[in-house]
């Protein structure tokens, strides 16, 4: 699945894929990449988003991993979970 994300289309904000049934066509990749900022602004601070955003957001997906390994959560599951719906809600893998 990594080796898929070397292919990944440029990231498409109107695009809306739903991985979990439910329907919600505002849910769009946009909406789902503001709130992501949001809550990493709303955890770091603006200043310290802003200066290096790739630290930012490589130590909340550790956090997250961290969580579900603290709540019990199958550690590799979790992340094989996101990632796969990570790749449906992209879209279609440029060749």
């Amino acid at each position: 699945m990594l080796e898929q994300l070397t292919i990944l289309p440029p990231h498409d904000p109107a695009r809306y894929q739903t991985t979990d049934g439910l329907d919600e066509p505002d849910r769009t990749n946009g909406v789902r990449a503001e709130e992501a900022k949001a809550a990493l602004i709303a955890i770091h601070g603006f200043s310290s988003y802003e200066q290096d955003t790739d630290c930012s957001i490589t130590d909340q997906i550790t956090n997250l991993l961290h969580l579900a390994h603290a709540e019990g959560y199958d550690v590799r599951q979790t992340l094989e979970t996101a990632l796969q719906n990570f790749l449906a809600e992209a879209g279609e893998m440029k060749g």
